[in-house]
């Protein structure tokens, strides 16, 4: 028998529920489908595992730019290099800026619950957000949209 991995996309509420809690409510669902007396009989002798939930895209992407960002602020704290080592050092730190600007241009609001960030496209716009006047304080930044994720507020990401 050969096995085959597929990618099924699934779009939930953070509100409501949690990655861990679909897989066990979807491994339920296809173990009652399953039961069903001939559902697979075309199909031969299949073996189905459970649903398993992947790193999904901006969490893969958040983890990367937090360890850019660490390796950035320890390239920081080398100063007693050598001088070649120096230039090096430099060298990494403006790979590191280069990189981190081009992600912050590309997601430039930042979520003050969860910390990620988002496009213009995914944020809940400012006119949409409820209760928005009640959610700033006074003296604090205006923020630039909700996130889509947790209903937070997002503050927009200053690109240097």
């Amino acid at each position: 028998m050969r096995t085959c991995y597929l990618q099924l996309p699934v779009e939930y509420s953070v509100r409501n529920t949690d990655p861990e809690s679909v897989a066990t409510a979807m491994d339920q669902l296809l173990k009652t489908a399953l039961s069903t007396p001939g559902i697979m009989s075309d199909y031969g002798p299949v073996q189905i595992g459970e649903f398993t939930v992947l790193p999904d895209e901006s969490a893969v992407r958040h983890e990367l730019i937090a360890l850019l960002r660490a390796a950035r602020a320890y390239v920081d704290t080398e100063d007693a290099c050598a001088s070649n080592e120096h230039q090096e050092a430099v060298k990494l730190q403006e790979e590191i800026d280069g990189v981190l600007q081009a992600h912050d241009t590309q997601y430039p609001h930042r979520c003050q619950d969860c910390g990620d960030q988002f496009r213009d496209d995914q944020v809940v716009p400012l006119d949409q957000v409820k209760n928005l006047l009640e959610r700033v304080s006074p003296g604090e930044p205006m923020p630039s949209g909700e996130c889509p994720e947790c209903g937070a507020l997002c503050q927009p990401i200053k690109v240097k």
